[in-house]
């Protein structure tokens, strides 16, 4: 609908102008890309606030220990008990969406933000049932959250994204063969487009993973 396409063009316009705001010459790369977190950040607490709790960097662990590596953005259960905050650890069992936020995004660096989302430990998750229900609902439980949990987003303010990076991206899936649901869902360079997945069931329990894209001209 037309009124959501301005409402969205917009947003896009404001965090362009934002990122723009800050970019003058001789910023540090480190400053630059904390403040693109920063401005993401915002949006999603505008956004989303609601419904998740939103925190900015940090590591997802599992039960046994197992940890991911820094990430930039990490959206937790809105139930997240509160010693959890901005550049904390996070239960893996909490955990429903993570971005990956950059000024300036080509194909090493997204090569780069698809290496840390594998990194996401994906075993040992715990769920206290108490025994109120049955052994199978928990192992169903299980498998949606490993192959649901996290949504996965790589979001940047600049970058020549390209339909044919797809092929990159499945060039990168055949040699690193990760958990389907760690590869990105949505990749975004503001205002130049984006490339998403969409998941095809084959079977049982089974599913295959393709990208499509929308790049503006």
């Amino acid at each position: 609908m037309k009124i959501f396409d301005e409402y969205y063009n917009n947003i896009a316009d404001i965090m362009e102008a934002q990122f723009k705001a800050h970019g003058y010459t001789g910023i540090n790369p480190a400053d630059k890309g904390e403040l693109s977190e920063l401005f993401v950040k915002k949006f999603l607490e505008d956004a989303l606030s609601d419904n998740y709790k939103i925190f900015r960097g940090g590591k997802i662990i599992n039960s046994a220990g197992l940890t991911s590596r820094q990430l930039d953005i990490v959206l937790c259960s809105k139930r997240t008990i509160k010693i959890f905050s901005d550049k904390g650890i996070y239960p893996t069992e909490t955990v429903k969406g993570v971005f990956s936020v950059t000024a300036t995004l080509d194909l090493a660096k997204l090569d780069s933000c698809m290496i840390e989302f594998n990194s996401i430990p994906k075993t040992n998750y715990h769920f206290n049932s108490n025994k109120i229900f049955p052994d199978n609902f928990l192992i169903e439980t299980q498998r949606i959250f490993e192959n649901v949990t996290p949504v996965t987003i790589i979001f940047a303010f600049k970058g020549d994204i390209e339909a044919s990076w797809i092929e990159h991206i499945y060039a990168w899936i055949r040699q690193y063969r990760p958990n389907p649901s760690l590869t990105p869902d949505i990749i975004v360079v503001n205002k130049k487009g984006v490339i998403y997945k969409i998941w095809e069931k084959k079977g049982d329990n089974a599913f295959n993973v393709r990208y499509h894209s929308l790049i503006l001209r």
